[in-house]
């Protein structure tokens, strides 16, 4: 059986959060999502049809435009299409008699951060963020020490979810925390629009 989805919003841009945690923390700021008004069909084998067309994937892509951050939801065959190809597109406006390469469904659209920094947690005086893909499996040795407090998880929104080290080391140099994340659809893709609870590894900072 088929899901017939039709998403209807205003044209223009907005606020998003993070889509990853243990709350429902924004990073500081309020959350919405602006769509297009487009409709699809969610398919018996998790695939999209667009306009007759076949999309594999359903993607979340970021980058900065001018003093903001925006991050474009697509339909598109191609885990590598970039934020640069849709913005890209958008800024050409050319029509194409083909299969188009993707379908924006929508964006999210926040002020550009004051620093560059990425998402940070604090243990001990020590800052530390997540650099790797998430795992199914909690690695061997690590157990179990708590859970992260709001002061601890800063505004990741990570507060509440647990945190794993190994305890026989001199300092902790990293942990796994057991969050709400994206999938994994290669090794260096995450899908963000499909959500899974994963262990995380997060590292000191340098």
């Amino acid at each position: 059986m088929k899901i017939k989805i039709r998403i209807t919003f205003m044209l223009g841009f907005i606020v998003v959060g993070t889509l990853c945690g243990c709350g429902t923390s924004t990073n500081g700021m309020e959350s919405s999502y602006e769509e297009l008004d487009v409709d699809y069909t969610i398919n018996d084998d998790g695939t999209y049809t667009c306009d007759d067309n076949i999309y594999k994937y359903k993607l979340e892509v970021s980058g900065i435009e001018g003093k903001s951050q925006v991050t474009f939801i697509v339909l598109t065959n191609d885990t590598e299409t970039s934020f640069e190809d849709v913005s890209y597109s958008l800024k050409k406006a050319q029509m194409s008699t083909g299969i188009p390469e993707f379908v924006i469904l929508g964006w999210y659209n926040a002020d550009a951060p004051s620093s560059d920094l990425p998402p940070m947690i604090t243990l001990y005086d020590r800052d530390y963020v997540a650099p790797y893909m998430p795992l199914k499996e909690l690695p061997d040795g690590y157990k179990y020490i708590g859970k992260l407090t709001e002061e601890q998880a800063n505004d990741t929104g990570l507060a509440g979810c647990g945190m794993y080290a190994i305890m026989e080391r001199d300092s902790l140099s990293d942990i796994y925390v057991y969050q709400e994340c994206g999938t994994p659809i290669d090794e260096n893709t995450l899908d963000s629009t499909t959500m899974q609870w994963a262990y995380v590894q997060w590292i000191v900072t340098q």
